[in-house]
């Protein structure tokens, strides 16, 4: 439907063209209108009629209104789905230069899918099957958080404690099993009204943002010694061969071994913590002002999802030069130096997969089979890397050097025994009876 406050002069040449994504980067390009609209896979004339104002109306602002209702035929014979983008144009303000007779032209329109055949949705096809992705990952993250939940317990009934990590992975589960959920009710929102629902959409990108951030922040304090004792991480270490900007850095991640003075703003750890979290958060709201109808948390095509993926790769750098910061301690095992190395080569894939996933899609992958890769390749990563952070925190003290001797393993407190002459106060805080450890 097109709607004008005022009559359209001459409306011979106003037309409405459709461009499939084939045409649409060489229409962009072409010089003239006439030579634009050459490219056009679909074109239809705009004639206004003349509506008179509903004197039921106290106040009618379009007197002069005038519409028109266009319907577009399905192409059903088409091989694959295709991106189509509407224009209206008038060729002749180009030629004769009489732009003052063409009034603000005013629109809505209503595009549906027919998917399946003889069905037609409000869905677009790059969002058909997106709601089954979801489900999964929702039974997953809950499966996980169920794990999580009866190691955990069987801990606390044998040490009457719990490590903070542990709190956070299940936290992580419950906003990625959440997320999920708000995204299917949006969806379902969208496919009865073509609108969906901007809140659960949004909220979605916000707790996936905050679960990545929760992730990125774990893998960082493990990455320079955070549940290892402190005669691992406290002792002479060779270091970063560098008095510069690296050595900076590595100072400001080696304050994240201490959570508790983090958090409390005692060192600049606390500070890039936050600037983490407060990053991830405001690139998911920023890259809903180029997408309000689908969550582009992970979008390569616009400015914060490029933003994203540079920050994704910044802490991935900071992430081995942490572990190779750990790695340089003159008490770090042999043992526990071959497990960082593993342990690396894991926390980089997931700092690294999306944005390398998200560039590789970008040139080889069609347009709409991008979102539903990169959101399957999200979901993938994401129950991977809190698996794998849910072993790490709660297998036995004999899966692997690093539960040797980390405080929320099983054998920590036979370590700091044998090697710890004076020992510390524990850094910890209560929930009711049982404690929580967050050395």
């Amino acid at each position: 439907t097109f709607t004008s406050d005022k009559m359209y002069v001459d409306e011979r040449s106003l037309k409405m063209y459709l461009f499939s994504d084939e045409n649409w980067s060489k229409a962009k390009k072409a010089p003239s209108c006439v030579e634009k609209t050459k490219l056009a896979a679909l074109q239809k004339s705009i004639t206004f009629s003349y509506r008179r104002a509903d004197p039921s109306l106290k106040k009618d602002p379009k007197t002069w209104t005038t519409d028109e209702e266009i319907t577009i035929l399905n192409h059903s014979d088409a091989t694959r789905p295709t991106y189509w983008y509407i224009t209206i144009a008038d060729c002749s303000l180009e030629m004769y230069q009489h732009d003052a007779d063409a009034p603000p032209i005013h629109y809505e329109i209503t595009l549906l899918d027919e998917y399946p055949l003889g069905t037609y949705t409000h869905l677009p096809s790059d969002e058909q099957g997106m709601q089954k992705l979801h489900w999964i990952n929702i039974l997953l993250s809950l499966l996980l958080a169920l794990f999580i939940l009866i190691m955990a317990a069987n801990r606390i009934r044998s040490t009457e404690e719990v490590h903070f990590a542990v709190i956070i992975l299940l936290l992580a589960c419950g906003m990625s099993a959440t997320s999920s959920l708000c995204e299917i009710i949006h969806l379902r929102s969208y496919i009865r009204n073509g609108i969906g629902s901007y809140t659960f959409d949004a909220l979605s990108a916000h707790l996936e943002a905050l679960c990545d951030a929760s992730i990125a922040l774990v893998l960082l304090a493990i990455a320079v010694g955070w549940t290892l004792p402190t005669d691992i991480t406290s002792l002479h270490r060779g270091g970063i061969d560098s008095s510069g900007g690296l050595h900076s850095l590595v100072h400001i991640l080696e304050g994240l071994r201490n959570p508790g003075e983090a958090v409390r703003g005692k060192n600049a750890s606390g500070v890039l913590a936050i600037c983490l979290v407060m990053t991830h958060s405001i690139l998911a709201q920023w890259g809903r002002v180029y997408n309000e109808d689908f969550d582009c948390y992970h979008d390569l095509e616009h400015l914060p999802g490029r933003a994203l993926f540079c920050v994704r790769l910044f802490f991935g750098f900071s992430f081995l030069l942490g572990v190779a910061s750990l790695r340089r301690s003159s008490r770090c095992s042999q043992d526990l130096r071959t497990f960082l190395v593993k342990f690396a080569l894991v926390g980089i894939v997931w700092f690294s997969a999306l944005p390398l996933m998200a560039l590789v899609s970008s040139y080889i992958i069609p347009p709409y089979k991008r979102h539903q890769l990169i959101s399957t390749s999200a979901a993938i990563v994401q129950i991977s890397s809190l698996s794998s952070l849910a072993w790490l925190f709660l297998a036995g003290s004999s899966a692997s050097a690093y539960h040797k001797v980390s405080m929320a393993g099983a054998g920590s407190s036979d370590y700091i025994i044998e090697t710890a002459g004076s020992k510390l106060k524990e850094p910890t805080f209560k929930i009711g009876k049982m404690k929580v450890r967050i050395d």
